[in-house]
């Protein structure tokens, strides 16, 4: 008898089920993260980022941005344009500005140690320039020896700034203006103060002090878009920057009825953002102090309740915006249509 044929198994053509289940239990689980994310709190990450940069601000770990100045310490790092020469500085050494070959580029990192401290003006020089700063309205609106004496006083306590180019002072018939670099008051992209530039805002806000003049500060950024988890635009850069200078300035004793903000962003350079340098000049902080001085006015008092005489119409009742519909006509006119 011969011996039977052994039959093949039937070959299985579903282990391709194997392979699958897995990629897609890796894919369940990738989406799981990715929705994890999605779902995380905007404002929680916002705090984390904020959190992170003023803390390593404040404990002067982070710089200003590339080609801006680290102010004198007892210790530092230089760092030339040839990243491989970099050497502690001696207590006694300039700490040179960085310059990088790109925007964004190149940085530094110092040890934290306070900056030295600038001239602090006399008990005397404070009563002078309060002298020739007199405080009457009528005088005080007038060209002449207000500003000449802030300007005056102003260069002498920031001369190492002024000399390196840092702060440029200047004034004109309404105006007297400190422009700070954004890189001696900021780091890249961000609004928190260095801890290094307090002494130079606490500096500028001791000499107004005892002023009525208004305040201004203005914020300027460079044409390069900035779109972060902070600021979406270069204009909300510009604002929030100049909101720090101005409360730096308020905690130092300038009154807040004196003080306001201005933003321009990117638009009113001083220069061409077409260069490096162009840009750089465009970014910065303007402190504007007003030939104009601050006079309280009485403000009316809006009585509440105010009983309708009789046969008239409450007066609350035809003021409340929201009894009125807004419609905008065909010619470009306004016209409130009270709700039925």
């Amino acid at each position: 008898m011969g011996r039977k044929k052994k039959v093949e198994p039937p070959e299985n053509h579903e282990r391709w089920l194997i392979s699958y289940a897995d990629f897609m239990t890796l894919l369940f689980a990738l989406f799981v993260v990715l929705y994890g994310f999605a779902m995380s709190k905007q404002t929680e990450v916002k705090a984390l980022v904020q959190g992170l940069i003023q803390s390593f601000t404040e404990m002067g770990f982070v710089t200003a941005r590339p080609g801006s100045t680290v102010l004198t310490g007892s210790f530092g790092i230089v760092q030339s344009n040839d990243d491989s020469d970099i050497s502690a500085a001696s207590p006694n050494q300039q700490v040179m500005i960085v310059q990088a070959p790109t925007q964004g580029g190149g940085g530094m990192l110092d040890t934290g140690q306070p900056p030295t401290q600038q001239p602090v003006p006399t008990q005397n020089s404070q009563t002078e320039i309060k002298d020739q700063l007199p405080m009457d309205e009528s005088i005080s609106n007038s060209s002449g020896a207000p500003f000449d004496a802030l300007k005056k006083e102003f260069n002498k306590s920031l001369e190492d700034l002024v000399s390196a180019g840092l702060i440029d002072i200047k004034s004109d018939e309404n105006w007297l203006t400190i422009e700070l670099s954004s890189g001696l008051i900021f780091p890249s992209g961000s609004a928190t103060v260095l801890l290094q530039a307090k002494p130079v805002l606490k500096q500028i806000a001791k000499t107004l002090a005892p002023l009525r003049n208004y305040v201004r500060v203005r914020g300027y950024t460079d044409d390069v878009h900035i779109a972060n988890e902070l600021y979406g635009s270069n204009w909300e850069l510009s604002a929030q920057r100049a909101i720090s200078v101005l409360k730096s300035l308020e905690s130092d004793g300038i009154p807040p009825a004196q003080l306001a903000i201005e933003a321009y962003g990117e638009f009113s350079p001083f220069a061409s953002n077409s260069t490096v340098r162009g840009r750089e000049l465009n970014r910065k902080v303007v402190i504007a102090v007003s030939r104009f001085s601050y006079t309280p006015k009485p403000l009316p008092v809006i009585v509440d309740d105010v009983p309708a005489k009789p046969g008239e119409q409450p007066l609350t009742d035809i003021i409340t915006p929201e009894n009125y519909n807004i419609i905008q006509l065909p010619d470009g006119r306004l016209k409130l249509k009270k709700q039925e």
